[in-house]
Order: structure tokens, then C-alpha cells, then sequence
């Protein structure tokens, strides 16, 4: 039971490691929120987002990673390092990407050819005809 609710408190500190490594490290560097959401050409709440952990108004999880990644070496931090335990933490859910199958590409573009080979027959016997 010890060992478990060590791995707990090692997550939570974890996770807390990286909001406040963020307003730390820009604290430290006499930076405002604005001015690091200047640099990063993001809104200021994204900034503010990431220092409070509050992830889940960011965004999906691929818009949280590069935020942060920016974020981390615009102050000098260890982005990996950081990436590794905001993974770590469970705040990221892996989203489901979508992929459009190339048999639906396929159909659209048989459709397309079809059509387009009926209209040069077409216009092909329209001009024949009209030339004799």
C-alpha cells in the first residue's frame, strides 16, 4: 500500500512540476504573461492555460504539447523532460485521428473521370456531327 501511495504523490508532484516550472522560470526572467504570449504569438490565456494546468481549455492534446514545447524553450526549460511527465501525468488523452480511407478518394475520383471522359465523347460526336 506505501508504494502506491508514493507512485500518487510522485505523479501529483510531477504534475505540479511543470505549471509551476513555466511561472517560475518567467518570474525569473522578469517576463509578464504578456509578454511571453507576445513572443509565442498565442493568446494570453493559452499562457496562463499552461501555469495553472488547466490543459483542458487549451485544447486537444496536440495543441497542449506544442504550446508547452514553445512555451519550455522560449524560457530555457527542458521541454522533453517536460513533455515526458505532462504524458506522465494522464492530463494528455490521446485523440482518435480521424483518417478519410482512400477508397472514398477512389469512388470521387472514378466519379470524376467517368464524367469527364462522357463529356469529351460527347462534345467529340457534337462537333463530327455538326461538321458533316
Amino acid at each position: 500500500m506505501g508504494t502506491h501511495d508514493d507512485n500518487d504523490l510522485s505523479a501529483k508532484q510531477e504534475e505540479l512540476f511543470v505549471g509551476a516550472s513555466l511561472k517560475k522560470a518567467r518570474d525569473t526572467k522578469k517576463l509578464s504573461i504578456e509578454d511571453v504570449a507576445k513572443g509565442l504569438y498565442v493568446a494570453p490565456s493559452i499562457v496562463i492555460a499552461l501555469e495553472e494546468e488547466a490543459f483542458d481549455t487549451i485544447g486537444p492534446g496536440v495543441f497542449v504539447k506544442g504550446h508547452l514545447k514553445n512555451y519550455a524553450t522560449l524560457l530555457g526549460l527542458p521541454a522533453e523532460e517536460m513533455l515526458r511527465v505532462l504524458s506522465r501525468s494522464g492530463h494528455m488523452k490521446e485523440q482518435k485521428v480521424v483518417v478519410p480511407g482512400i477508397a472514398d478518394h477512389m469512388v470521387a475520383l472514378k466519379i470524376i473521370s467517368y464524367a469527364s471522359i462522357c463529356i469529351l465523347v460527347i462534345t467529340i460526336v457534337g462537333i463530327y456531327i455538326s461538321h458533316h
